[in-house]
């Protein structure tokens, strides 16, 4: 009997029309990742800390502190926690009166972390003392550039300005009003809001929505920064910037963010889209109301820019490979802050990897990713992925011989290849999608899973899932459909 290859999608996610999109991406997987040419579960998690209360997590933080002392914080939408080994414990500061939507921004300078949430003003902490007022000046984007602190975005005693730049005296992140101090109005090509802004390397870029702007340092101690122009003295993008001030993500030496019509990454001269395989996928979740849900972190480790972009029981998280080019996507339910722990003099290396991903949910509790794990906090999750469309063929043609369709159609096996013993819900769908015949098969001493099928199709789709187990799981070598001839005709 002949057989044909069911391509494994190890390009990722591509949300596009299935029938044209290229055999080895896929328009539908979730909990998946590509390794070495193989499909495996996407990472587990173990449980991090308990809520210490009832808390909405907002925004994670790790601080290195110059006598080599390092702390992990939790920014909740009430309250500041750090990580005490064991469970998060109050580190104060508050009450922060944000709104539930609302984030915090973090930096850290001159062995100090700085922080607000646009609405309660910048505080500081020297890692002991209590967290204090830094300033009177609240800000939705902290940036820390050319020994200052700086805030984008600042609401000062005469209220809020959306184009506005405001920075500290040069080295004295405490003193906002002396020499060196001082505020820039972003508005030379225009007055539209600042989005946020971010570094790369000692580039400092403030973007708005259809802007990116390089904030240039002047060597004048009086007016120490200037914006940048298109006809010179510094990066200027003019066209398309980023639209929430919460998605960048800091690479080895890219910046990735959510732009208006795609995700963008940044190198320090040029702006390359990366998302156009999953930016429609990725609209269709975002709430433009609030665009300070949408988050993004970068675990170097694999190589992946994290995407939050949605709050929901279905937790919708976009990520990417920047070395590989390719988007998966995970379900990580109720989850509502993203961040990235390395390990070091707080935190034991026991997951083989330099650095983890944190993810804080709705009940104040975090879990700490781990791609050794097959469960997510002890409970199975399901995992698969899905093939693109593919029409069936018709046989040549005969003179007074009516067409009919044969190549993978009316008698056919399904195989897959998997781990020994692991159960596989194979499937295939002949409308796009819409509905799906699945079988549970079992893979064999030989580690092969098998669907028995007498159907007709003209275009047929496959997916392969597993629910999960207490081991980890693997698809490999590829699949096929071993079939007879036979059909209807045309």
């Amino acid at each position: 009997m002949p057989s044909t290859a069911i391509t494994y999608p190890l390009g990722g996610l591509d949300d596009r029309e299935p029938t044209v999109i290229e055999a080895a991406r896929s328009p539908d997987l979730r909990n998946v990742r590509t390794v070495r040419e193989r499909v495996v579960a996407g990472p587990g998690s173990a449980l991090w800390a308990t809520a210490p209360a009832a808390v909405l997590p907002r925004t994670f933080a790790q601080v290195e502190f110059l006598a080599g002392a390092q702390q992990e914080l939790m920014f909740t939408q009430t309250q500041v926690y750090k990580w005490g080994g064991a469970s998060w414990t109050l580190l104060g500061g508050g009450p922060y009166t944000g709104a539930a939507s609302a984030r915090f921004s973090a930096v850290a300078t001159q062995d100090r972390v700085c922080w607000s949430n646009g609405v309660d003003n910048i505080k500081v902490y020297d890692g002991t003392a209590a967290p204090t007022q830094l300033v009177a000046i609240a800000a939705p984007t902290l940036l820390a550039f050319n020994n200052r602190v700086l805030a984008l975005n600042p609401t000062e005693v005469d209220g809020l300005h959306n184009a506005r730049v405001r920075w500290s005296v040069n080295g004295v992140i405490t003193d906002w009003t002396g020499l060196g101090s001082g505020f820039l109005e972003v508005i030379q090509t225009g007055d539209a809001p600042l989005t946020g802004g971010f570094v790369l390397g000692n580039q400092c870029m403030l973007t708005k929505e259809r802007e990116l702007i390089e904030l240039v340092a002047t060597g004048d101690a009086a007016s120490p920064f200037a914006e940048a122009s298109s006809r010179g003295g510094g990066a200027h993008v003019a066209g398309t910037g980023m639209i929430a001030r919460y998605s960048p993500g800091l690479a080895e030496y890219l910046v990735f963010f959510l732009g208006p019509d795609d995700v963008y990454a940044w190198d320090g001269a040029s702006l390359v889209p990366v998302g156009t395989r999953v930016y429609k996928t990725i609209t269709s979740l975002v709430d433009y109301t609030a665009l300070t849900k949408v988050q993004g972190v970068v675990h170097t480790t694999d190589s992946e820019y994290w995407l939050l972009v949605s709050e929901t029981a279905e937790g919708g998280v976009f990520i990417y490979d920047y070395r590989r080019d390719r988007w998966f996507r995970d379900d990580w339910p109720n989850v509502r802050a993203l961040g990235v722990f390395r390990i070091g003099s707080n935190l034991l290396t026991v997951i083989q990897q330099s650095e983890f991903v944190i993810a804080g949910y709705l009940d104040g509790s975090s879990d700490r990713v781990d791609p050794r794990l097959s469960q997510r906090r002890g409970a199975n999750f399901s995992s698969y992925i899905t093939t693109t469309d593919t029409e069936a063929k018709p046989a040549q043609q005969k003179p007074g011989v009516k067409e009919t369709l044969l190549d993978r159609n009316t008698l056919w096996r399904i195989r897959v290849r998997a781990d020994t013993n692991e159960a596989v819900t194979i499937g295939y769908s002949k409308d796009r999608g819409s509905t799906w015949n699945e079988v549970v098969a079992t893979a064999n001493a030989d580690g092969v899973a098998t669907y028995d099928v007498i159907d007709t199709f003209s275009i047929i789709r496959h997916r392969l899932k597993t629910t999960g187990s207490a081991t980890l799981w693997e698809l490999f070598r590829g699949a096929e459909m071993v079939w007879s001839g036979g059909g209807y005709e045309l």
